[in-house]
């Protein structure tokens, strides 16, 4: 029986230096990786030992694990143009053999996240150049565009400019909900 115990022991001894062992190699090797890349946070990090410095490290990780902001909120330009493919109006005039033909697409990030500026807000504008025959579905186009939908939002500013056949207008996309799972 007690040499049993003294087995156990011994075991429960070696395994658990084995851990610290392994424990003080993966603290090593986090902190050398991390003075290559941010000096600074590792001084900061690893002031007392490698274990409290691990244990900083996992502690600013979950404070900050938040959605990164440079997921882009807004929707992408692939996106618009299945949107604009697929929009009810559009496919109901293409039926009709009255069809608006789309012949400028110009998309623009105008405002986004970046280093000095992290909590700003995706803004994406659209500016759509466009023909038609009849004034009449350029017009409920229009209408369309400014009732708003999951892609344009009506709150921001809306323009409308025609020329002849010629039709353009501009608008900003609404932004998504969270990416988070």
């Amino acid at each position: 029986m007690l040499f049993s115990i003294t087995i156990s022991i011994s075991l429960i001894l070696g395994s658990r230096k084995k851990l610290e062992s392994e424990k003080e190699t993966l603290a090593s090797s986090f902190k050398e990786i991390l003075l290559q890349s941010d000096k600074n946070l590792a001084d900061s990090l690893f002031v007392a030992d490698l274990e409290k410095g691990l244990e900083e490290a996992a502690f600013a990780i979950q404070k900050y694990d938040k959605e990164t902001p440079y997921i882009l909120q807004t929707s992408n330009v692939t996106e618009l143009l299945g949107w604009l493919s697929s929009h009810p109006l559009l496919q109901a005039l293409q039926k009709s053999n009255d069809p608006i033909e789309i012949r400028d697409v110009k998309y623009q990030l105008i405002s986004f996240p970046h280093i000095d500026a992290m909590q700003e807000k995706y803004r994406a504008k659209v500016e759509l150049e466009f023909s038609s025959k009849s004034s009449m579905n350029a017009r409920k186009f229009h209408e369309a565009l400014l009732q708003g939908d999951e892609f344009v939002n009506e709150q921001e500013e809306l323009t409308w400019d025609s020329s002849g056949d010629i039709y353009r207008t501009s608008f900003f996309l609404n932004n998504k909900g969270s990416h988070a799972s």
